[in-house]
């Protein structure tokens, strides 16, 4: 049900200017004009299916048993790239490093009430961390068809953690490619992960995860941040997601200026 970006999002995808790309399509049986947008372009779209779904997870698992080629990449209905050429820059960085890691990533512009939040640092500033939560933007990553060949699909039993927990299954042992500060995406802010509603769950399922992989330690920060969730999970029923939101926003803009921007997109 994301008819209102769905376009938007399509266009971003055929303006690519690098030729050997597919685009499939996983849509969860949208009640709204979703079906009717996707197949106004009947010959542009290499696979569709319109159907109930497990949850995201599942929904993400469908399109990988689709794709053909050697990177997969999940770009959301309300997201769009970045440029016109970003995935023909994407291929050549790939190209031009020469490695092995089977997860790359770059950074993503996430768009909130107008304004703009760079997201996505090179891996040595975020590794340690990202053993307690997820701090690479799904919405940049791009995972060698390779990663699902040897460590399985994402696991549709999480709601919210399974990009996380797959990722964590390779990055126990391994250390993803970093592709630069050069955007990839403009990612709507919203969704069960960023959801003050939602948040304990997410936080919960990171928990699982992480001592799936990473052991049964539980760090203190996880342990503050939980708290934190549960107090503004308690908050919402009183003033409400999208109010709190709009202050969880004003009060980033105080902290860190450097992401604020002074034109809405």
């Amino acid at each position: 049900n994301a008819e209102k970006f769905l376009t938007r999002a399509l266009k971003s995808f055929f303006q690519q200017d690098y030729p050997n790309k597919e685009l499939i399509i996983i849509d969860g049986g949208s009640k709204d004009g979703t079906k009717s947008i996707v197949e106004s372009w009947p010959h542009n779209i290499d696979f569709f299916i319109s159907e109930k779904d497990q949850g995201i997870s599942d929904a993400w698992n469908k399109g990988v048993k689709q794709a053909r080629g050697d990177w997969i990449y999940f770009l959301g209905a309300d997201d769009m790239f970045a440029s016109s050429d970003i995935l023909a820059h994407i291929a050549q960085q790939i190209a031009d490093k020469n490695q092995s890691s089977l997860i790359c990533y770059a950074p993503v512009i996430l768009v909130e009430s107008g304004h703009q939040l760079v997201r996505g640092l090179p891996w040595e500033k975020i590794k340690h961390s990202f053993r307690t939560g997820m701090n690479i933007p799904h919405q940049g990553v791009f995972h060698a068809r390779q990663l699902f060949e040897e460590f399985g699909y994402f696991d549709i039993g999480l709601r919210i953690a399974g990009d996380y927990e797959l990722l964590s299954r390779y990055l126990k042992n391994a250390d993803p490619l970093f592709l630069g500060t050069r955007p990839v995406a403009i990612c709507e802010v919203g969704g069960l992960s960023t959801s003050f509603q939602h948040r304990p769950l997410a936080l919960l399922e990171f928990k699982k995860s992480f001592q799936q992989h990473f052991g049964s330690y539980i760090p203190w920060s996880w342990r503050y941040q939980y708290l934190k969730a549960l107090l503004l999970k308690f908050a919402c029923k009183f003033i409400g997601d999208n109010r709190l939101n709009r202050w969880a926003r004003q009060i980033r803009m105080i902290r860190d200026p450097s992401h604020r921007t002074k034109e809405p997109l």
